[in-house]
């Protein structure tokens, strides 16, 4: 299963509507295009990781919301990777997680993130170190065997438009 979760109340403002509106777009992009599965706009990470859960061979999961170095948010609220332990036997062989969010990734807190979310999972997390949009700058892989050790604000380019990783199987 290939499942996209965005949030779906990511704040006020017209910025966070025009977000909320690019994110619907793009994940009924990927559902119109059999690029993913599934598809949960959400409002809590309770929410989210509860609906995740009733899926089995999850080959990835993205989730588009606001981040922060060493922080992803739905609806202002900070997910804990210690919450996405529960789809630990989920997983299908080379999984991964990608948060396509602003700076996940970046600075020290960024790095501990990731190496967190990988101990909880046990799968490759991806994250970016810099601010994104339709390009998606400073993206970064930890694979199951891999060293958090890159630089702050650094990482490859992607698209927006670009719905897996290229480094990783699925």
């Amino acid at each position: 299963m290939r499942l996209v979760i965005y949030d779906a109340k990511p704040g006020a403002g017209l910025g966070n509507a025009g977000l909320r509106l690019s994110w619907q777009v793009w994940a009924w992009k990927q559902l119109q295009t059999k690029e993913c599965d599934a598809v949960l706009p959400a409002t809590s990470w309770f929410n989210a990781i509860s609906w995740a859960n009733q899926f089995e061979r999850i080959t990835w999961l993205q989730y588009w919301g606001h981040g922060s170095a060493g922080a992803v948010y739905m609806n202002e609220e900070t997910l804990k990777p210690t919450d996405l332990a529960v789809l630990g036997g989920k997983w299908a062989k080379d999984a991964y997680i990608w948060f396509r969010s602003c700076s996940t990734f970046n600075t020290l807190w960024g790095r501990d993130f990731a190496k967190s979310v990988r101990k909880h999972t046990g799968i490759t997390a991806a994250g970016h170190t810099r601010i994104i949009g339709l390009t998606q700058p400073g993206l970064q892989v930890l694979t199951p065997t891999g060293v958090a050790d890159w630089q702050d604000l650094s990482g490859s380019s992607v698209w927006c438009f670009q719905s897996k990783l290229s480094r990783v199987a699925s």
